[in-house]
């Protein structure tokens, strides 16, 4: 199990969590805040792993970025 710490926006209201998540289970918890990205129903997606301090932020990697957004 590893810890992540998730940032996100909905209708204007910030929203942090922290996940611990399976990654032998390819992390169905973070699996989801990706799918709910992709789906338009959250936005300004970022995870950080908090073992390693590795920051994925979706809006500023163009490669992660909604297609319509680049």
């Amino acid at each position: 199990m590893i810890t992540f710490k998730i940032e996100y926006k909905i209708h204007d209201h910030y929203f942090t969590k922290k996940v611990s998540d399976n990654v032998n289970k390819d992390c169905p918890k973070l699996s989801k805040f990706i799918e709910r990205y992709w789906d338009r129903d959250i936005n300004n997606l970022k995870i950080t792993n908090l073992e390693t301090g590795q920051v994925i932020d979706y809006d500023k990697k163009e490669t992660l970025r909604r297609v319509n957004e680049r």
